[in-house]
């Protein structure tokens, strides 16, 4: 086969279609929405994923990469506007800027919409599953403009000092002087108006609690200015007033509304009884632990990363009903036997068949999966289907406004036979 022949695609029609240039210009009607944010057109048999887009427009789009089977863009000029569209309340929210945000350009209701979709799209393929879902909002201080909600911010240093994010899809730094998305007890502008070493990442977070820390790439706490004690440790209260210390490095849910709201769903879809053995699968500081142990539940908190393992110590320091065990999940699951109930919180990566199987194995009467990506929960749920577990019920939260990405908690019970 001839080198043009082996990077050219063949299209509907059967003919070769000539491969699109970066940086080439065409122009194309948005037919849908992708998981990870990109609206999907299709041109001279390629398709191609256009960022900044809105399904129903026509747009002129840029093309920033190629590959064998898509291409990627930027929509340079709206030429059919979405009634969707909305100016973005960001400044840096833009082509060739902060690669932070994916809709700022979308309505808060039309993101949430955009979000339903991909679920049920993802479900229909990967589990082959006919689900609906709304995406739920989660009220910030009584808003719900998807602005301010978030307690942890990871900045990149660039070489003169400066600090920001990545472009989209870029390792170039944006610098910024602030982040919308931020909750204001961040206090972003007083850190990015300094300068910090070039070989250090900056990450700022904050507490319910008003806890503070501006924490450097190599765990060194720094003050940039006047305000609460800056520490290694944070203090979290979530739910019924459960109180958990959360190390720098330790997972937090990064929006200010979310622990409380999964507590309150996850507790509802399990119904956890007086003397139920539970499990809290990458379980972290040990968030749904500390319900269920209130409600009576013997639990066991598995977690492979040592900072949240040290906080859970502390966090149950004199709750003996709950054991932690740090760890691969699956390599613990089968000393196990019976449970009567499941939380579990994996990484985007999701569980995997092994963990499925092995939680299927202890017949619990419940499971709830808390999941970050909608593709990888679709194909556990196909999982847990081939090991005799249905889906009762699926709720999702935009838990991430202004991003393409979205928070799900599915509840799995047996079939019945």
């Amino acid at each position: 086969m001839s080198a043009t022949g082996r990077s050219s695609k063949t299209n509907q029609k059967g003919n070769q279609a000539a491969k699109l240039q970066i940086g080439q210009v065409v122009e194309v009607e948005i037919a849908s929405m992708a998981h990870g944010g990109h609206g999907v057109a299709r041109h001279d048999g390629w398709v191609i994923f256009v960022r900044y887009a809105i399904p129903g427009e026509r747009v002129k789009a840029q093309i920033t990469s190629t590959g064998s089977t898509f291409c990627r863009g930027d929509a340079i000029e709206i030429l059919v506007e979405s009634p969707d569209r909305v100016k973005p309340p960001c400044k840096h929210a833009k082509a060739k800027g902060c690669g932070g945000c994916d809709f700022q350009f979308i309505s808060p209701t039309a993101q949430r919409k955009f979000k339903s979709g991909i679920i049920k799209e993802q479900f229909a393929r990967l589990a082959k599953m006919d689900i609906d879902v709304e995406v739920q909002a989660l009220t910030i201080d009584g808003v719900e403009d998807g602005l301010g909600y978030r307690t942890r911010i990871s900045m990149h240093v660039g070489k003169d000092g400066e600090v920001g994010f990545l472009g989209a899809r870029s390792h170039e730094l944006y610098a910024i002087d602030d982040c919308l998305i931020a909750v204001p007890a961040l206090d972003l502008p007083e850190v990015t108006k300094q300068r910090w070493a070039s070989q250090d990442r900056v990450e700022v977070l904050t507490s319910s609690t008003g806890d503070r820390s501006v924490v450097l790439e190599k765990n060194e706490i720094v003050r940039v200015a006047d305000g609460p004690m800056l520490q290694t440790e944070v203090v979290e209260v979530a739910g019924e007033k459960f109180e958990y210390q959360v190390s720098i490095d330790s997972f937090w849910q990064g929006n200010k509304k979310a622990p409380e709201v999964f507590i309150a769903r996850v507790m509802s879809e399990l119904e956890p009884k007086s003397g139920d053995i539970a499990l809290d699968l990458y379980g972290g500081v040990g968030l749904f632990a500390k319900p269920l142990a209130a409600r009576g539940c013997t639990v066991e908190l598995i977690e492979t990363g040592a900072s949240a393992i040290k906080d859970a110590k502390v966090n149950f320091a004199k709750t003996g009903s709950v054991s932690i065990h740090q760890g691969d999940v699956a390599k613990y699951l089968p000393r196990l036997n019976k449970v009567d109930l499941i939380v579990l919180d994996p990484p985007r990566a999701g569980a995997g068949n092994d963990v499925v199987v092995q939680m299927a194995k202890l017949a619990p009467r419940a499971i709830c999966y808390v999941s970050c990506d909608p593709a990888s929960l679709a194909r556990d749920t196909a999982y847990l289907a081939e090991s005799g577990y249905k889906l009762r019920s699926i709720a999702a939260f935009d838990a991430f406004p202004m991003t393409a990405h979205v928070e799900c908690i599915a509840t799995y019970i047996p079939v019945i036979s």
